[in-house]
């Protein structure tokens, strides 16, 4: 059963978004993927999603590191949209700086932190936190 029917992934790394969308395939809860390469794509590609299909991505996997608008830049004008602030969103990323972590959890929307790479296991547990 589709449980996360449409899921961004916004990862400027063509490898790790590759074996994003591989991992994603392999678990009967998630369906379609749509891949952004910075977060100012990924809003771009929220507005014409939310206007599209008068709603909002049941799930949006976010990595810290990016050119143009960074994740957290990303979530920062996130804040600024309402319309966006029950978005699921769990941070990918290749940090283990203690404080990415923790600036993590001052978003109200971001329900996790997982780091890359990520793998069918990862997404298993995942699906369970949330």
């Amino acid at each position: 059963m589709i449980r996360f029917k449409n899921i961004f992934i916004v990862e400027d790394d063509p490898i790790s978004a590759l074996l994003i969308k591989k991992s994603l395939d392999k678990i009967d809860e998630f369906g379609q993927h749509f891949h952004f390469e910075n977060g100012k794509l990924a809003i771009d590609g929220l507005k014409k999603f939310s206007r599209k299909n008068g709603g909002n991505p049941d799930l949006i996997l976010l990595d810290i590191n990016m050119p143009i608008m960074n994740g957290w830049q990303f979530l920062d004008s996130l804040v600024d949209d309402p319309s966006f602030s029950s978005i699921e969103i769990v941070i990918l990323s290749s940090s283990i700086d203690p404080y990415d972590i923790e600036k993590s959890k001052y978003y109200n929307n971001v329900s996790g932190f997982l780091s890359k790479p990520l793998s069918v296991v990862k997404l298993k547990k995942l699906v369970k936190l949330l």
